[in-house]
C-alpha cells in the first residue's frame, strides 16, 4: 500500500489555518484515501480560551484518539490518519468574533468534525453549519441552553460532554465544599462570571441562590457586581478595578472568597485572577473553581476537564467511523463522584 507524502503542515493549506488547496472546480483537493473511508480525516479544533491554558486538554484529546486506533498528524501504514487543525493558534481568549471566524474557516475547509468547548463557542460553530458534526468537550447545560435536543438523543449535528456547571446536585456539593473548606467564618463571597454570555448569567444567578440556600448568614456581593463585561478583562488594571468595586459592595464586611463561574473568557484570565487574589488583596482572597483543574486557585470540586476531552475524543472517533452525531449520547459525569482538589 503506497505511503503518502509526509507533509502534514500542508494538509490544511499553505499556512497554518489556511484553506486547503483547491481543485479547478473550487472544491478542496484531498489526497487519495487508503483504508476505505477511514483515512485522510480532518478535525477542526476551535481553541476557545488561550492555547497555553488548553494544551494539556488538547493533548489528552489527541492521545485518546491515538489509543482508539488513529495515526494523529502523521502517516502510519497500519492506521488511518487524522489531522487536527488548532485555531486560533494562540487561542481565542473567549473572543466570540474569533471563534465564529474559526468556525467559518473550518466549514469552508470542509473538515470532517469541529471540536470546541463552552456553550457560546459551540453556539458560534452551530451558527455556521448544520451539516458538519460538532463535538463540544464541555458545556454546562447542553439541553436547556439549546445545544442538543436531549442527553440520550442529541439530534442534529451536535453532541459532546456536560461539565455539570449548573447541575443541581453538583452545585449544592460545590457550595458545601466552598463553605466548609474556604469559609468556615461565614465571611463574604463574591460570585463572578462573564457578563457577555447568557448561559453564564444563569450560572451566576443559580450559584448565588445556591449559596444563599445553603446558609443565608453568608454575606454575598450583589449578583450584578460579579458580572464581568469583556472590557473588564482587558488588562490587569481593569480586572483589579472590577474586583475592587466588587469588594466595596459589602464593605466593611470582608470578602474572603471569589467563586468562579467558568467559561472560555474567564478561563483565559484565570491564572491572572488567581495571582491577583493572592497578591493584590490583604488578606488574600481565596478562589473556588467548578472543575478539578484549579489553574493555581485554592479549591475546586467538579469533573476533570482532561477526562471530558478524552470523552470528546471517543465521540469524535465514533463520528469519523460513520456514526451519526445526533445519535451519540451526551456524556454526563456522575455528580456524586466529582473530584475535590485539594481533598
Amino acid at each position: 500500500m503506497a505511503k503518502r507524502a509526509k507533509k502534514p503542515a500542508k494538509r490544511a493549506g499553505k499556512k497554518a489555518g489556511g484553506s486547503r488547496a483547491k481543485t479547478k472546480k473550487g472544491k478542496p483537493a484531498r489526497k487519495a484515501r487508503n483504508f476505505a473511508e477511514l483515512n485522510g480525516k480532518f478535525i477542526g479544533f476551535v481553541v476557545a480560551p488561550n492555547k497555553t491554558d488548553w494544551n494539556k486538554y488538547a493533548d489528552a484529546f489527541a492521545d485518546k484518539l491515538a489509543r482508539l486506533g488513529w495515526s494523529v498528524n502523521h502517516d502510519d501504514d497500519h492506521l488511518p490518519r487524522v489531522d487536527i487543525i488548532y485555531q486560533p493558534t494562540k487561542g481565542a481568549a473567549g473572543d466570540a468574533t474569533k471563534i465564529r471566524e474559526c468556525a467559518q474557516r473550518f466549514v469552508d475547509d470542509e473538515v470532517d468534525v469541529i471540536v470546541t468547548s463552552g456553550t457560546e463557542a459551540t453556539k458560534a460553530c452551530m451558527s455556521k453549519t448544520n451539516r458538519i458534526p460538532i463535538v463540544f468537550a464541555a458545556a454546562g447545560d447542553p439541553v436547556n441552553s439549546g445545544l442538543v435536543g436531549s442527553i440520550a438523543q442529541p439530534g442534529g449535528n451536535v453532541t459532546g460532554c456536560s461539565n455539570l456547571q449548573t447541575n443541581g446536585t453538583a452545585l449544592t456539593k460545590r457550595v458545601t465544599v466552598m463553605a466548609q473548606k474556604l469559609n468556615p467564618g461565614n465571611k463574604a463571597v463574591g460570585v463572578i462570571g462573564n457578563d457577555s454570555v447568557d448561559v453564564v448569567h444563569e450560572a451566576i444567578g443559580l450559584t448565588w441562590e445556591a449559596i444563599h440556600a445553603y446558609d443565608n448568614t453568608i454575606t454575598l456581593t450583589p449578583k450584578d457586581s460579579g458580572r464581568f463585561a469583556v472590557t473588564d478583562f482587558a488588562n490587569r488594571a481593569a480586572i483589579k478595578a472590577k474586583l475592587d468595586a466588587l469588594v466595596a459592595t459589602v464593605a466593611p464586611t470582608q470578602v474572603k472568597i471569589l467563586y468562579m463561574c467558568s467559561d472560555p473568557l474567564l478561563t483565559s484570565k484565570l491564572d491572572l485572577i488567581n495571582d491577583m487574589a493572592k497578591r493584590d488583596f490583604t488578606p488574600p482572597l481565596k478562589t473556588m473553581h467548578e472543575i478539578k483543574e484549579r489553574h493555581g486557585g485554592d479549591q475546586s470540586l467538579g469533573p476533570s476537564f482532561k477526562t471530558l476531552f478524552e470523552k470528546a475524543a471517543e465521540k469524535v472517533n465514533l463520528i469519523l467511523r460513520g456514526d451519526n452525531p445526533g445519535d451519540i449520547e451526551v456524556y454526563v459525569p456522575d455528580p456524586n463522584r466529582m473530584e475535590v482538589d485539594p481533598a
